[in-house]
């Protein structure tokens, strides 16, 4: 539904419920719509687009149970009359535009057990009062920009869930959110919870020791505290929350390690500890938690190896991320028990042995293994994933990989969307059934030690966006196979022995952004249809055997910031056009046989901050206009023919000699008196 909500719907008095959630109504509220409706229970209108203030005449709902207006334009303050609504149990304004407080008068609610108010714009202290609704057992104050302390006296014995996630607290700890739903009686509860996907940006500046007495809450099942400032050590008390299900305390500053109390938590399904700055070993104990389903450790300084036999302690585990940090030793085998396992994550870490076998994780879908010391050969690795049909990601760059890429690597799932295997040691061909991972949007096989061509069934991959073959021994041409992937953005061949000519069809690839042919031995001119790729951002064609002319479309390329075309045989004049690339930062045109003088528009691209016109055959002065060039940090016109003064403003200060060395006659001045043709020896300087 569209539009206002008609006022004659506030005028039903034998009303009692009202839901009109999930649309898109807009408009005011009626300031009067209190006055008759003494019978309303529910009033449900979240998730629409309202505005304006909240009436406060809504004192005037003496029965209402549920008030429910989260997801709106409401704006204003938070009227300090909700504080009358005695019957209230439901309270849901989160996801609002307002301003100022939470009204000390909440805390009359004695009846209250849900009080949601994520994302709202609020600022000042948590009220005491509201700290002390015995009867509450959900709160959500998260993504807001609240100041103050934490009062040291709280009343919440009936707590089941406690959000306060994404804050700058310091000595505690909050979470990021997203809207899930969580049950306490016949109510879900749509709360801003914990999730490493979804973040939603805010700040809450409050200041308080770690919450005080928190063991006392011996109903907590949710504890989300992560992005926040506290410090110190975590609490070994955490672990007499004997009902707590999911711990969300990362992104703080602690010191110390992970209380071993923590093993004592037998409900504990979540366990999120991620940057921290925590070190040590983890606790054995943690290790036994059979009911962990999730497991996140990740960007510490954590330290020693993993048990042999965790995944056998952990058989429900679905997420283990544990990259970032100081492990070693071998990655237990026996995470291939945990068959429920969906992402597990282990990369930039100090692990050795051999790559495990993970054939039986059936369901998973995301693997990070790169940046250890793993070794092996490459093709059993990816033999033993072709059971994972759910797989999406795979991550094993950086290791001490060996071997080839085999046939098998077709039979990979069909679900797969990138591939990060660089910097091993494989060798042999690509093979053609790479073809076959058409849902793949991202391939990096970039420094190893692969030959042979690219193989024509690249051009299935209609889908990629991203292609990384660089520094490997590829040769052959390069295949017009390419040119079918409509949706290509990077191309990364450089570094490899590609010879013949740049595939024209590359020019009618629209979405390319990124071209990177360097370091090969191509021996054509730049395809005209180049200068068209109009959102190109980098071209790089260095050290090949190109030759032709600068083309005076390169104006075309508007968005281009990166442009090499050195150590080549290109010749002519550099274009006058030059000036229409406006946003170009890093121009690279050394050892060519370009002639002409240096065009004057070139200082009209102030962007600029390199320029290297090295190495070639240009002729006449240096345009004064490029002493507007006032981001330049690199300067090289060295070995040309260029005569006449050097400008001596702008960059041109703070530029050494080589930057001019090996010229016909240029020369600088530390007092102009004169001109170059005729100076005085105690101001000229001959470079």
């Amino acid at each position: 539904m569209t539009g206002n909500i008609p006022s004659s719907v506030f005028n039903i008095s034998s009303l009692k419920y009202m839901y009109l959630s999930n649309n898109s109504l807009s408009g005011n509220i009626p300031s009067d719509i209190c006055n008759n409706l003494p019978n309303i229970e529910v009033l449900d209108i979240w998730n629409n687009q309202l505005s304006g203030e909240i009436p406060p005449n809504i004192w005037k709902y003496r029965h209402l149970q549920d008030l429910e207006l989260s997801v709106n334009h409401f704006n204003g303050k938070i009227p300090s009359e909700i504080g009358s609504l005695s019957m209230l149990r439901v309270l849901y304004l989160g996801f609002n535009d307002f301003r100022g407080i939470i009204p000390n008068e909440i805390g009359n609610l004695s009846q209250l057990e849900v009080l949601s108010i994520p994302a709202s714009s609020l600022s000042g202290n948590i009220p005491s009062s509201v700290l002390n609704i015995s009867s509450l057992k959900f709160m959500d104050l998260s993504n807001n920009s609240r100041s103050g302390n934490i009062p040291t006296s709280l009343n919440l014995p009936m707590l089941e869930a406690l959000y306060l996630s994404n804050n700058n607290l310091q000595g505690m700890i909050l979470m990021l959110g997203v809207i899930t739903n969580y049950q306490i009686g016949s109510h879900v509860i749509y709360a801003a919870c914990p999730t490493s996907n979804y973040f939603i940006s805010a700040e809450i500046n409050l200041k308080a020791r770690f919450l005080p007495n928190i063991w006392k809450f011996t109903h907590l099942e949710k504890l989300a505290l992560s992005f926040n400032n506290f410090s110190g050590n975590i609490p070994s008390e955490i672990g007499k929350l004997s009902m707590l299900r999911e711990l969300y305390m990362g992104s703080n500053n602690f010191q110390g390690g992970i209380p071993a109390e923590i093993g004592k938590l037998t409900r504990l399904q979540v366990l999120e500890l991620t940057n921290a700055f925590l070190t040590g070993n983890i606790p054995s104990s943690n290790f036994n938690i059979s009911s962990l389903t999730e497991l996140a450790l990740s960007d510490n300084s954590l330290s020693g190896t993993l048990p042999s036999n965790m995944g056998i302690s952990l058989p429900d585990l679905k997420s283990l991320i544990l990259g970032h940090n100081r492990f070693d030793g071998p990655i237990p085998s026996s995470i291939n028990n945990a068959s429920k396992l969906m992402g597990l994550g282990m990369d930039s870490n100090f692990f050795t042995g051999f790559m495990p076998d993970f054939g039986n994780l059936k369901h998973l879908q995301v693997i990070f293994l790169g940046g250890n010391h793993l070794s092996g050969a490459q093709e059993t690795f990816l033999s033993s994933l072709t059971n994972c049909r759910d797989l999406k990601y795979l991550e094993t760059l950086d290791n001490s990989l060996n071997g080839i890429l085999p046939a098998s690597i077709g039979n990979l799932s069909s679900s797969l969307q990138e591939i990060r295997v660089q910097n091993n040691n494989i060798v042999g061909v690509i093979p053609s059934q790479i073809g076959n991972l058409t849902s793949l949007l991202s391939i990096n096989l970039g420094g190893s030690q692969l030959r042979g061509p690219i193989p024509p069934s690249i051009g299935n991959l209609k889908k990629l966006q991203r292609m990384y073959l660089y520094g490997n021994k590829l040769g052959g041409s390069i295949p017009n196979d390419i040119c079918q992937m409509n949706n290509l953005g990077d191309l990364y061949l450089y570094g490899n022995v590609f010879v013949g000519s740049i595939p024209e069809c590359l020019g009618e690839v629209k979405s390319l952004r990124g071209i990177y042919l360097g370091y090969n031995q191509l021996n054509s001119t730049i395809p005209s249809n180049f200068w068209n790729l109009t959102d190109l951002l980098a071209l790089s064609m260095s050290s090949n055997y190109l030759s032709g002319q600068m083309s005076s479309q390169l104006r075309n390329l508007k968005s281009i910031y990166y442009l090499d075309l050195s150590f080549n045989q290109f010749s002519g004049d550099i274009p006058i056009s030059i000036d229409g690339c406006q946003s170009l930062e890093y121009l690279y045109v050394s050892k060519n046989l370009l002639d002409g003088s240096i065009p004057q528009s070139l200082g009209n691209v102030r962007n600029l901050i390199a320029l290297d016109l090295s190495y070639s055959n240009l002729f006449g002065s240096i345009p004064k206009s490029l002493e507007d060039l006032q981001f330049v940090q690199y300067f090289n016109v060295s070995n040309n023919k260029l005569v006449g003064e050097i400008p001596d403003k702008g960059c041109f200060g703070n530029l050494s000699d080589k930057s001019f060395t090996n010229n016909l006659a240029l020369c600088a001045f530390s007092d102009i008196i004169c001109d170059c043709g005729d100076c005085y020896p105690r101001v000229f300087k001959e470079i």
